[in-house]
């Protein structure tokens, strides 16, 4: 008597559904132009980077109150520059102001970004931007939220 091994009905249509997936995916594959466009920056050498010097930094904090005020002080002086500035404009007037006094002194301006608990996210994002704009260092003043 002949032994009969037996295979399972509807076991080749499971290998067939897998063989047509694969099939499907390697096409789309095959048909997709993937680009990507991207420029990395390449570290340089360490004598290239240029690091300010420490002691000729200067910290100004711009303080962020709910509502969409901003209050601007020179740390090292404790110097109020401006005080409860709502206008986006006239904190940027400002910080250009503290930066060309700053550099007139021969000092490098680093502006701490002190966000207060109910102050919303995009007045943070303004405060980065204007620095950006206009070539000023920054950092949050926030443990959790730093750069």
């Amino acid at each position: 008597m002949a032994r009969v091994s037996y295979i399972p009905r509807g076991s080749g249509f499971l290998l067939r559904f897998i063989d047509i997936g694969l099939i499907i995916l390697f096409g789309f594959l095959m048909i997709t132009d993937i680009q990507i466009f991207s420029q990395i920056k390449m570290p340089g050498r360490a004598e290239d980077a240029t690091v300010p010097d420490a002691q000729r930094l200067s910290f100004v904090t711009v303080e962020i109150l709910p509502g969409g005020r901003f209050t601007v002080v020179e740390r090292e002086r404790e110097e109020v520059f401006c005080h409860n500035v709502t206008a986006l404009d006239r904190l940027e007037a400002c910080l250009v102001a503290v930066r060309d006094a700053l550099r007139q002194r021969d000092r490098q301006p680093v502006v701490l970004i002190n966000p207060a608990r109910g102050s919303i996210v995009q007045h943070t994002v303004d405060v980065l931007d204007i620095c950006d704009r206009n070539g000023i260092l920054k950092n949050i003043n926030r443990e959790a939220i730093k750069l």
